[in-house]
């Protein structure tokens, strides 16, 4: 006798719309740059509070992290971060990380946000919405796993059972189209 399938739970994550209204409602541009940094490049919790000024590649707009097994690894960040990170930057001088914060601020301040907005919005969920919005606008499997630090395709597997018909057919583009 096979064993029954259990259902393949989704796990919370603020949407586009959501992360936005995050966005709007974050009191600080820290804050802002903080969510920001976390949807545009899927860095854990840990790593976003590693963050000193000299990893920032503001020409490429790129920032260097160290991951989970001392793994290096480069993100890539929007315009719309970058505003508000030199925002920050202009009233706060770094001595250490640029937020200020540990990755225990990091979540306190994300907790108040959900607290104020309803909206799932701790470290993680951010990390998975990053995750499923690059495969749904067409992000290669491989590529997500590299950018997100992962050592095999098993969690961006799990990540990409979001990704519906709609969505592929919205990227897809007929093979022998009339030129």
């Amino acid at each position: 006798m096979q064993a029954p399938k259990t259902p393949k739970l989704v796990m919370p994550r603020p949407t586009l719309p959501e992360i936005k209204k995050l966005v709007d409602v974050a009191p600080t541009a820290r804050d802002k740059a903080i969510i920001l940094m976390m949807v545009d490049t899927g860095f854990r919790k840990g790593e976003l509070a590693g963050i000193r000024l000299t990893d920032v590649n503001w020409e490429a707009r790129t920032i260097k992290v160290w991951g989970k097994g001392a793994k290096e690894r480069v993100g890539k960040f929007s315009d719309t971060a970058e505003r508000y990170l030199r925002d920050h930057l202009a009233s706060y001088r770094p001595n250490g990380n640029i937020w200020g914060l540990n990755y225990y601020g990091i979540a306190s301040m994300l907790s108040r946000l959900e607290k104020a907005t309803g909206i799932t919005c701790n470290p993680h969920s951010f990390r998975r919405a990053w995750a499923i919005e690059s495969i749904k606008s067409g992000v290669n499997l491989l590529d997500v796993q590299v950018l997100g630090g992962w050592d095999d395709l098993e969690m961006v597997k799990r990540y990409a059972r979001e990704v519906n018909s709609e969505d592929a057919i919205s990227r897809y583009r007929p093979l022998m189209q009339s030129t």
